[in-house]
């Protein structure tokens, strides 16, 4: 009897276990053509995708608009939308969407107000920070914009446990200390600080939450205030909502910019970017015990530094995000939910 040559034996072992393997997904291109994108987030709502970015002129410092667009099919994108700065706005920064229980489009971004030194001024605008909001029926008409958190403190992505909104701020840098707190927000209103803990020697710096169940996971990113001196990430897990005592875990690895979602399994998955020896926009799933992201895909040509949206959705993670400058495009990528 005849056998194959190993080089063909080979060849067909490894056709065939391809073809059980999903087909890697090419990144489409949302939108093109800007010098600057930058904070992408994503949403499902009535049956539609909905992605929000910051588009700027070079100077990030006195310019930023935000950008909605639309999809039903997640490969032809439509604009709906431009939200600008209020009049007494220099600029808008950190925009985030989320869909509130009662069926509107949610938006809140920061807004940075030249002058306003009543709380915690910011030399590097020489403004302060304010959190503002809208609500949209259908990402083509908002409503006007209003204040939701005292002036001085950076917006995180709302993250809502039943028909409970929460939000982690942070405060600036006062000294060697800087504080974080969670607030509860009800439509436009603050109904206050349910945990609140301030940092020494560290500053905490980008934090990405999700809430299920009256318990948190949360993961938070940290430098020494020095630039390009950032720290091992600090992350904690099923954080009772009424507790007051958080205990934080230091991770293995140093992230920028992290987006989370759990599965119904209780998996964690976490698009970020690792800023380590090969620097690069990651999604992957969080070891809870090792306190590291286990790589599933690097996303093509992103671009360091920028926020990432981040959907679960029919068994895929789906992913926006801004390609680097050469690319001048906003994209969307979908990756398949690897088997527990």
């Amino acid at each position: 009897m005849k056998t194959l040559p190993r080089h063909l034996i080979v060849s067909a072992i490894l056709l065939a276990f391809s073809s059980v393997l999903p087909a890697e997904e090419k990144p489409i291109a949302i939108t093109r053509g800007v010098d600057l994108y930058s904070h992408c987030d994503l949403v499902e709502w009535n049956k539609q995708y909905f992605v929000s970015f910051l588009t700027n002129s070079k100077d990030i410092k006195t310019d930023g608009t935000i950008q909605i667009y639309s999809s039903k099919d997640t490969r032809t994108w439509e604009k709906l939308a431009t939200i600008s700065a209020p009049m007494d706005a220099t600029r808008l920064y950190q925009p985030a969407l989320t869909v509130s229980p009662n069926g509107l489009l949610m938006l809140t971004a920061s807004g940075v107000y030249p002058g306003d030194y009543s709380n915690r001024p910011l030399p590097m605008y020489g403004a302060s920070f304010s959190t503002l909001v809208w609500y949209s029926k259908d990402g083509k008409k908002w409503s006007d914009h209003s204040r939701l958190l005292p002036s001085g403190t950076h917006p995180n992505r709302v993250t809502w446990n039943e028909k409970s909104p929460y939000m982690f701020v942070r405060g600036c840098i006062c000294g060697s200390a800087t504080t974080i707190q969670m607030h509860r927000v009800d439509g436009t209103i603050d109904s206050g600080i349910k945990y609140e803990e301030t940092f020494t020697g560290f500053f905490p710096e980008q934090l990405a939450a999700v809430v299920q169940d009256n318990k948190l996971d949360v993961i938070f990113t940290r430098s020494t205030g020095q630039a390009g001196a950032n720290l091992p990430a600090y992350y904690i897990l099923n954080q009772k909502l009424d507790e007051k005592d958080w205990e934080w875990k230091e991770m293995k690895q140093i992230l920028a910019n992290p987006s989370l979602v759990r599965t119904n399994d209780g998996r964690i998955f976490v698009a970020c970017n690792i800023l380590e020896k090969d620097p690069r926009v990651v999604v992957g799933e969080l070891d809870k015990e090792q306190g590291i992201i286990r790589e599933l895909q690097a996303l093509p040509n992103a671009r360091k530094h920028s926020n990432v949206g981040l959907l679960l959705k029919d068994n895929a993670l789906h992913i926006t995000y801004v390609a680097i400058e050469s690319d001048k495009s906003v994209n969307y990528l979908k990756v398949p939910l690897p088997k527990k």
